[in-house]
């Protein structure tokens, strides 16, 4: 899941009504010391050229909350793991489902080799679950709710960063 600074992401996503938005993902080229002592990457999302809100953001070690995983360095399917932390705010989990059994459709293309699939939960909202597809070298490609009536989002496009 590559994380380059400079490097650009549009989504589409689609909501169960239809509406559709894109959301562009930014690794800026700055660092920031968070609380735990972590230097860190910032990465800015932004919707239909809007700065999403700030609603439900923390910071490891403030408040009692802990850093995550976005993805294993090297993924095998299994148990789960915490993507972020912070009790009754943010509990999402993941799990590596499947790693080169599966092909995925995206905006961006098709991809049949190598492509990881996850299965992300919010203890917070029981109900809520979404698939996600991953190529190596690309990340996200696809994300689909399977908690409703088929919310998604879609890589249109990765800029590599350098």
């Amino acid at each position: 899941m590559p994380v380059r600074p400079g490097s650009r992401r549009v989504h589409l996503e689609t909501s169960s009504d239809g509406r559709r938005q894109g959301v562009v993902v930014t690794v800026t080229k700055k660092t920031k010391m968070i609380a735990n002592g972590v230097r860190a990457r910032v990465v800015r999302d932004f919707r239909d050229g809007g700065l999403v809100d700030r609603a439900g953001s923390f910071e490891a070690g403030v408040d009692g909350a802990q850093a995550g995983i976005a993805m294993p360095a090297d993924p095998v399917p299994g148990p789960s793991y915490r993507q972020e932390f912070h009790a009754g705010e943010a509990e999402d989990r993941a799990a590596v489902i499947t790693v080169g059994e599966e092909q995925v459709e995206a905006p961006f293309g098709h991809f049949a080799e190598d492509v990881l699939m996850t299965r992300d939960l919010v203890p917070t909202e029981p109900k809520v679950e979404e698939l996600k597809l991953y190529a190596p070298g690309v990340g996200q490609l696809l994300a689909v709710h399977t908690d409703g009536p088929g919310e998604r989002a879609g890589l249109i496009s990765p800029t590599p960063g350098g």
